[in-house]
């Protein structure tokens, strides 16, 4: 009984004690985590003050070097529309610059901590907010005085230019450093952090500083290198997307200056002869396309990049798509003196369901890249069909430069090149394998190097998604020959005799071509230049067709072909205008309009397609 007795007071006492030295363990752990918890907090605060910093410096580098860039771009020279411009854009930077400076002393002096203090006063004795409010100054005399000498200009660009290397960047890059420093002294704190939780560990929560603060930890510290890694590849982003740029500005401004040269001629010179103008306007023509090539590229990757581009199937003869590509690059090809061969290595469906736009685009892109990066030898494509999967193949062999291992990693990069560099031997965009690729995997395939070696040639391999329409024949042997359409004779002046027109467009040197164009095949030609003008002429006078532009101030092409549909109008309404987009093609269908003629559109094209929907 007394064993008994001993042995529940035991119980009690143990009870007593496990109660007494829990709720005091508990509260060490209490008072513990409390502290830790604050110090967690306030480190995590310096940590996201640290990174305000590090972008803040980082914006205000980049924004020196790009004053510096465009300040070189001013000249007393310009003209006015240019000169706003260029002021407008600099100043816009001058701004940029100036908020971000402000951002990283108002972070120093907003933290409460003796080593962001200690920084800004370092900063203040090194003259950095000084240099700064004079560098600003200096560049907005660039900025907003509307005239200045070529003296002037110069001092202040090499002023720009020389502290965007020494002298303000040398301040950045010393700021840098010692916020560099800091951030390694939180680093430590954060270090210690972990001998404060090994403390609660002490106290029995080895299981939550493993499973929990150590992650908490690990997260911080690699949030921290990501955050270093971003604002290395956003420099890297920023150089890639200056360079594709600048690459682009070459590749308008090349054929601008043709275009803008010749038509200089053109209107100057008296006693040019018939064929010099037909040489000029050709070479005027031959540049614009090349224009349009490259609008067409930069809008096809920007719709890519915004999912907005569609693939439109139809049946397609698939042959007399190869005969228009081969016809068309056959030409480069000869130029180079280069043998240019299609052939197919297995039976090829004649018909196929393809979106034979996009295929071309793909066709033209590959092997127009193969000319042109070869200097002798041959450029083979090798079509094959599988009739397993319904895919197309197509392999592009060269007998060009090659490609290195290290340089195929740039070709589907968008914005990037082989080389980038001002010497480069090639000229182009470097869009092309971009958006090849990106409309081969649209249509279910790919685009990829199947093989290159340096000197010897390159063979790239296309492959899509094409399924052979029903009841479509196979083709043993693949025909390169050239296979015209029929196409309507513009030559001929009574095509549209007797057929009175109607063409709206507020650009009125369009609308005066559009004229002279149809005129030539016979048509009376009515001009109006905004919506108000068509209605009224429309109202008044009889027109077999009516070609109205759909961009235009006051009232637009979808309002007036309302109210054209509303009056006692029954002449075919087609749309003439820049939207070649499909979205905007079926929102012209659903308003109404009995067809869609896209700008800019030649002659022949023009006057074929009125003729069509005039017989439709």
């Amino acid at each position: 009984m007394n064993r008994i007795l001993a042995s529940e007071k035991l119980i009690r006492t143990t009870r007593r004690k496990f109660t007494l030295f829990s709720l005091i363990g508990i509260a060490i752990i209490i008072a513990i985590s409390t502290i830790a918890l604050s110090y967690h907090e306030s480190v995590i605060q310096k940590q996201e003050n640290m990174n305000q910093l590090h972008k803040a410096l980082s914006k205000q580098i980049l924004l020196i070097r790009d004053i510096a860039i465009f300040s070189e771009q001013f000249d007393s020279k310009l003209a006015k529309e240019q000169n706003d411009k260029l002021r407008l854009k600099f100043n816009l930077l001058i701004k940029s610059l100036h908020k971000e400076n402000e951002t990283f002393f108002q972070i120093l002096k907003a933290t409460d901590s003796v080593a962001f203090s200690d920084l800004e006063k370092e900063l203040d004795k090194k003259g950095l907010r000084n240099a700064m409010q004079t560098y600003l100054d200096r560049a907005k005399i660039l900025g907003t005085k509307e005239k200045l000498t070529d003296d002037d200009i110069k001092k202040n660009i090499e002023y720009l230019s020389n502290h965007s290397r020494v002298g303000v960047s040398d301040l950045f890059t010393f700021a840098n450093r010692q916020v560099e420093r800091i951030d390694r002294g939180s680093i430590n704190q954060l270090d210690n952090m972990g001998s404060i939780l090994v403390s609660l560990c002490l106290f029995g929560v080895v299981l939550s500083w493993f499973f929990g603060m150590r992650p908490v930890y690990s997260a911080i510290l690699f949030q921290h290198e990501k955050l270093k890694d971003a604002i290395r590849e956003e420099e890297k982003s920023s150089r890639s997307r200056s360079e594709f740029i600048a690459n682009i500005s070459h590749e308008i401004r090349t054929p601008m200056t043709a275009i803008l040269g010749y038509a200089e001629k053109l209107e100057n010179e008296d006693k040019l002869s018939r064929e010099d103008r037909k040489n000029f306007s050709r070479i005027m023509k031959k540049n614009a396309d090349h224009l349009m090539g490259l609008i067409d590229e930069i809008l096809d990757v920007s719709k890519i990049e915004s999912g907005k581009l569609k693939i439109d199937r139809s049946s397609t003869d698939l042959p007399q798509l190869l005969s228009e590509v081969y016809s068309s690059l056959n030409v480069k090809a000869q130029e180079k003196e280069i043998d240019l061969r299609f052939i197919n290595r297995s039976e090829i469906p004649k018909v196929i369901s393809v979106d034979a736009k996009r295929l071309k685009q793909i066709l033209f892109n590959i092997i127009g890249n193969a000319i042109k990066f070869t200097e002798k030898g041959y450029v083979e494509l090798i079509v094959e069909f599988d009739n397993r999967y319904n895919k197309l193949k197509f392999l592009i062999k060269d007998t060009g430069c090659g490609i290195s291992e290290a340089s195929r990693t740039k070709l589907f990069r968008p914005f990037e090149q082989i080389d980038n560099s001002g010497k480069r031997q090639f000229g182009g965009t470097g869009l092309g394998l971009v958006l090849s690729k990106s409309l081969a995997k649209q249509m279910g395939g790919d685009v990829v190097i199947a093989g290159s070696r340096p000197g010897v040639g390159t063979t790239f391999q296309v492959e899509i998604e094409s399924p052979p329409v029903s009841g479509s024949d196979y083709m043993k042997f693949l025909s390169t020959g050239v296979a015209e359409q029929e196409s309507i004779s513009t030559d001929d002046e009574n095509l549209l005799k007797g057929r009175k027109l109607l063409v709206v467009d507020d650009a009125k040197e369009n609308a005066r071509l559009f004229k002279m164009n149809l005129t030539a095949a016979g048509a009376s030609v009515e001009l109006a230049y905004d919506g108000f003008q068509a209605l009224e002429k429309i109202n008044s006078m009889k027109f077999d067709l009516v070609l109205l532009d759909i961009q235009m101030p006051g009232k637009d092409g979808y309002e007036t072909l309302d109210e054209i549909k509303n009056s006692s109008f029954s002449s075919p309404i087609v749309a003439l205008t820049a939207h070649g987009m499909k979205e905007e093609k079926d929102k012209m269908a659903a308003a109404g309009f009995n067809g869609l003629i896209t700008k800019p559109v030649k002659a022949d094209v023009l006057i074929s397609s009125v003729v069509k929907y005039l017989n439709s």
